[in-house]
Order: C-alpha cells, then sequence, then structure tokens
C-alpha cells in the first residue's frame, strides 16, 4: 500500500467514526441522559485518525518531494522525524490559514497522545506548557461537526500538493512513485 493510499484510508476511517458521532451528537436528547447513545466518545478515535492520515499524507509529499536524504540502516525521515505534523510540513511548499494551522496543531495532540492517553505522556508536552501545570483536565479540542470541512480541504490541499499518482504516455498508464 502506498502512503498515499494509507492517508486515505486512515480518512476513511475517520470518517465513519466522525460520522456515527455526528448522529449521535444530532439525536442527544436536551432533557434526559443520553441513554443509547454510544457513539459520542468517537471523536477522540475519529481525531486521531484524522491526524494520523495527514501524517501519512505529509510524509508522502516529503517523500515524492524528496526533502529526506535516506542513508542505509536509518528512517527515511532524517529531516523531520516522528509524529510532529507541524514539524513534518516544515520544508514544503504547502502554505495553511490560521484555521488550518489551529486544526493541524490539535490534530497533532490527538496524534502525540489525545487520542490514545487521558493525559500527555511527556511534562514538556505543549498541552502542559498552556495549562501551566501537570494536572491537565482539558484534551484539547476535537473537530467539531462544523468544522469538518476545514479539514477536508486541508486534505485536498494536500493531496494536491503531492501532484499526480500517474501518467499517461504513449497510450499507457505509468504510475508514479511515492
Amino acid at each position: 500500500m502506498s502512503w498515499l493510499r494509507n492517508a486515505q484510508t486512515l480518512k476513511h476511517a475517520g470518517e465513519l467514526l466522525f460520522d456515527a458521532y455526528r448522529e449521535d451528537l444530532a439525536n442527544l436528547p436536551s432533557d434526559e441522559p443520553p441513554e443509547g447513545l454510544e457513539n459520542l466518545e468517537m471523536n477522540s478515535p475519529a481525531n486521531l485518525l484524522f491526524g494520523l492520515s495527514l501524517e501519512s499524507l505529509i510524509k508522502a509529499l516529503r517523500i515524492r518531494r524528496r526533502l529526506d536524504k535516506q542513508e542505509p540502516g536509518q528512517s527515511i525521515f532524517q529531516g523531520a522525524k516522528g509524529h510532529k505534523l507541524s514539524d513534518l510540513l516544515k520544508g514544503t511548499t504547502v502554505q495553511l490559514t490560521r484555521k488550518e494551522q489551529d486544526l493541524l496543531q490539535r490534530l497533532e495532540a490527538f496524534v502525540l497522545w489525545a487520542g490514545r492517553y487521558p493525559v500527555p505522556t511527556r511534562e514538556n508536552s505543549v498541552f502542559l506548557q498552556q495549562l501551566g501545570s501537570m494536572s491537565p483536565e482539558i484534551p484539547p479540542l476535537p473537530i467539531r461537526p462544523g468544522e469538518k470541512q476545514i479539514f477536508d480541504g486541508l486534505f485536498e490541499k494536500l493531496e494536491t500538493a503531492f501532484g499526480p499518482i500517474y501518467v499517461k504516455e504513449g497510450g499507457k498508464i505509468r504510475f508514479l512513485p511515492d
């Protein structure tokens, strides 16, 4: 599976969870306990998958643009390794809007910790620095239903920057490498 296809698959899986969350959110009674609504907790895993989809897509872009030189026996992401989406995006030509930057930073937190753990696992996390304490009570704000279009636009912007996956040459299709 290519990096691009992996990103698209992660995005689709996140959308399935997000749609289930959004449906339960729409059915949330205003004056009764939310009994029977089992998908209200699916927003966090959806945001983890959305963040991972962006990570795969940004890494695909880095590979396509040859932004990292791979040495034998080393990671292919020597220039920007790990899961910090904002660091991975550096060096690319992709320009983000303020809303996209905010969303990217929030999804980065879901990739780093909020999608997997109840609290940050490192004392120096941006989240803890923003709180100014070691007793976090509030995780990063997940994508709200009205912000999904910002995520979709950001994903499309990165796909466009990635470029075509194939070219036609002499009546034949040649797939381009990631």
